[in-house]
């Protein structure tokens, strides 16, 4: 071969590899998917993120709901119980209006 014709192929051999290289990372699995699997990531990283901190906040609780005084205010509450010698009183929003002084 000569020298030329070597030259001449080499080129055409490296246009070649250049337009499928091109060709490859504009295709369906190439540079735009990419991008797309990386915001994919970062909202599945973020997702994770609050997961972990609402779980870190329910453990907390759990722990707070394992002192007897805390597990009882919160039973009461949520059952609306009184101990025998507590009374509850409950305003309504004309009786809290009737109580603050006009300006």
């Amino acid at each position: 071969m000569t020298p030329a014709l070597k030259k001449l192929a080499s080129l055409a051999l490296l246009m070649a590899a250049g337009g499928f290289a091109y060709i490859h990372l504009q295709g369906p699995k190439g540079i735009p998917a990419l991008l797309e699997k990386h915001d994919a990531i970062e909202k599945l990283e973020e997702k994770n993120r609050l997961l972990r901190e609402s779980n870190d906040r329910q453990r907390a609780r759990n722990l707070d709901l394992q002192r007897p005084e805390v597990l009882e205010l919160e039973i009461r509450k949520r059952v609306n119980k009184l101990r025998d010698n507590e009374k509850d009183f409950k305003l309504s929003e004309e009786d809290k209006s009737e109580s603050k002084p006009a300006q």
